[in-house]
């Protein structure tokens, strides 16, 4: 994964002078929201003045303090970007250039299998471990309905989900030998 703005700021902070840094520390206290202020807000906030702001823009390669919010922007999208829709972009422009339009090529599968694990893998790293089991509590919570739906993404779970009933809450809680932090694969769920 390339390194985020967060990561550029603090290594170039040496590069900075001391007004600089000041507002190096409030991009990097607030990150990334704190990058969406406006200069005056940001100026205030470091007790520097705002062409200090700009300047710090400018030392840190960027043409001036839009174009910093602008990588950020680039940044978040990427980020939060869905596995379908990491599939989809990846390799649009390598078919296009080999002349593979429809992505038949076999030699892909292994491209985008590459992707979605590299999604995945990422979600796993950003995920809090409480917040991992404050969800299986939730969806394995037998008073609670799960309902799930969507466009042509819940397809391809349908089968999965199907395939094992017995990954689906019962009342009076998990099924056997199911325990927290197991991975449960919830389908929708009426009244239990």
């Amino acid at each position: 994964m390339s390194p985020t703005l967060a990561d550029e700021i603090r290594s170039r902070l040496g590069d900075l002078s001391p007004a600089e840094r000041k507002v190096a520390r409030v991009l990097l206290a607030g990150y990334p929201a704190a990058v969406f202020e406006t200069v005056a807000t940001i100026a205030e906030r470091a007790s520097v003045s705002a062409p200090t702001v700009l300047r710090c823009a400018s030392r840190l390669g960027y043409k001036g303090f839009p174009d910093l919010q602008a990588a950020l922007r680039a940044e978040l999208d990427v980020r939060t970007a869905s596995p379908i829709t990491l599939y989809e972009t990846g390799g649009s422009s390598q078919r296009e250039a080999s002349g593979d339009a429809d992505g038949a090529d076999p030699h892909r599968l292994g491209e985008r299998l590459a992707l979605v694990r590299q999604a995945v893998s990422q979600t796993f790293k950003e995920l809090a471990p409480h917040e991992f089991e404050d969800a299986v509590d939730l969806l394995s919570d037998p008073r609670r309905r799960v309902h799930v739906a969507g466009g042509p993404v819940h397809a391809p779970a349908r089968p999965v989900s199907g395939a094992a009933p017995d990954a689906v809450p019962r009342p009076g809680g998990l099924p056997a030998g199911r325990g927290r932090g197991t991975g449960l694969l919830p389908r929708a769920v009426g009244p239990p």
